[in-house]
């Protein structure tokens, strides 16, 4: 199992981000976690992935190679003020 933080960001409670991580990497299993960060800035509160989607957009494969996309969907779930929030892929 392999992990990585893709995106640090700051966020007022109740802020969704959407995060479009585009990856070609068909078959691969592909998960997502939020958590305050660990690292930097106010690491209170709460934060969770609501909602995760993968999105090819049409194309023509002779002509434009087919892409992929995961869009991620993460809230600042904490009544604590603004919290520095770290989104996790896991892959394998």
């Amino acid at each position: 199992m392999n992990t990585a933080i893709v995106y640090t960001y700051s966020s007022a409670p109740g802020v969704t981000l959407t995060l479009w991580c585009w990856w070609n990497d068909w078959g691969t299993f592909d998960a997502f976690q939020a958590a305050p960060s660990y690292n930097q800035g106010y690491n209170q509160g709460t934060a969770s992935v609501t909602q995760v989607k993968a999105y090819m957009p049409v194309a023509d494969p002779a002509i434009q190679k087919p892409s992929l996309a995961y869009i991620v969907y993460v809230q600042n779930q904490s009544s604590a003020g603004v919290t520095m929030i770290d989104v996790y892929n896991a892959w394998q």
